[in-house]
């Protein structure tokens, strides 16, 4: 039962952080010459992000082990938070998201109600 809740968990969570890498991302590209309250914001956020994408990390690795090497073969410290990749089924190639299937399949699910959600919005 733990072992399905922090699945659950993580799947969530990863839904959390790609809503603040999307709003992070939009506001980064509309903020051309922020102000330095708006500089020292976007980096608290950025900051945020990060430590945010490294608990992440350590569920992710429980349930798709395969993404260490991506991972390790990516990361560099000079990308902004945002920009960081989270190696979700739908970041990898075919034969690695056919071992991870469920993960798709849940990851599917949610990008479906991400959808919906933003039209959602957008006709409100």
């Amino acid at each position: 039962m733990a072992s399905k809740l922090q699945f659950t968990l993580s799947t969530r969570v990863s839904a959390l952080i790609h809503c603040f890498r999307c709003r992070l991302q939009s506001d980064s590209k509309t903020l051309t010459t922020p102000t330095a309250n708006q500089s020292l914001e976007m980096l608290r956020r950025r900051k945020s992000l990060a430590k945010s994408i490294d608990r992440f990390r350590a569920l992710q690795l429980v349930y798709t082990p395969g993404v260490k090497q991506l991972i390790d073969t990516h990361s560099t410290s000079e990308v902004n938070a945002e920009n960081i990749t989270l190696w979700l089924p739908s970041d990898v190639d075919a034969n690695l998201r056919a071992t991870y299937s469920r993960l798709a399949d849940i990851e599917a699910r949610l990008r479906k109600g991400q959808s919906f959600d933003a039209l959602t919005q957008k006709h409100t």
